[in-house]
């Protein structure tokens, strides 16, 4: 799937799309730079 990233304040957003969103909807993701690549992960809240 291909989408944009775009300038939001002084910062970088990529939109979601509701197809990849994560099924528990998460608010909270760990970002890290593997490579060339970017990988978001749900943070799990624990209760």
């Amino acid at each position: 799937m291909l989408t944009r990233v775009f300038k939001s304040g002084n910062s970088l957003a990529v939109r979601i799309p509701k197809e990849l969103a994560f099924a528990d909807g998460a608010q909270d993701v760990e970002i890290e730079r593997v490579g060339n690549t970017l990988v978001l992960r749900p943070v799990v809240q624990e209760t």
